[in-house]
């Protein structure tokens, strides 16, 4: 087992134990709600844009397995977009998935998931991780919070959940990471430079991190959240600090 595996199978761990805590927490009434997705494996070759979102969404319709085997097989396989693969799958999350893949070739139609950049098709990759890794129904704000305090002063998920993140950062050391939402957001900040999030905001990005990533924080980029002149600064914004 080389470095970068060994790396990632201790972020599975990690995952896998805080999702078998929060099904003993939570039975009997969430376990048929509550799934897990494991962050993607490393691929041996560098990520140039890794976009961090809260948590797996449990409206979309995507078969989650049930075992840790099947779970990390399923992490290494999903195709986030169901125009990656030759096949459609029965399960996707284009919804989802599909809208980030768009502001990605925004900035660079190069840019492609996995199974587009390993059959020659991109030449540049974007990967998808979660700041949460369990499955919550993000429509319900009481849902999150079953899961973890964002607002807490101490919350021990969200303190396992940034080291979990942390840990992804030192393995997959991406070109550029942009959150997707207000909790990713905070998250990289708070791992990035070990200070709490100050109000207001002023800051937009970071450049120069021990992950050797330029960071850009966002709202979320689905066109109901974020508007056109919104999103047209931020593919500014990236565009002029990072040539691809």
């Amino acid at each position: 087992m080389n470095t970068s595996e060994d790396q990632y199978r201790r972020i599975c761990d990690e995952v896998w134990a805080l999702y078998q805590a929060q099904l003993d927490k939570e039975k009997p009434r969430w376990n048929r709600k509550r799934q897990v997705l494991l962050p993607p494996p490393p691929r041996g070759r560098g990520i140039d844009l890794l976009v961090v979102g809260i948590s797996p969404s449990q409206a979309a319709p995507v078969a989650y397995a049930a075992d840790r085997e099947s779970a990390q097989r399923f992490a290494r396989e999903f195709e986030y977009v169901s125009q990656a693969g030759t096949r459609r799958p029965r399960y996707s999350n284009d919804a989802y998935y599909g809208p980030l893949l768009e502001f990605a070739r925004r900035l660079d139609d190069r840019f492609g998931v996995w199974p587009q950049v390993s059959a020659g098709e991109r030449a540049l990759l974007v990967e998808f991780t979660d700041a949460l890794h369990v499955a919550t129904d993000h429509r319900f704000a009481d849902d999150l919070l079953n899961v973890m305090n964002p607002q807490a002063e101490s919350c021990p998920i969200c303190a396992k959940c940034k080291g979990i993140l942390e840990a992804e950062l030192l393995l997959y050391r991406p070109k550029v990471v942009l959150c997707n939402g207000r909790l990713p957001s905070k998250f990289l900040w708070e791992i990035c430079t070990a200070r709490r999030v100050e109000r207001p905001v002023n800051e937009t990005m970071l450049t120069g991190t021990r992950f050797g990533s330029k960071v850009h924080f966002s709202g979320y980029l689905d066109r109901k959240w974020m508007d056109g002149y919104s999103r047209a600064r931020l593919l500014r914004e990236i565009r002029e600090n990072t040539p691809f």
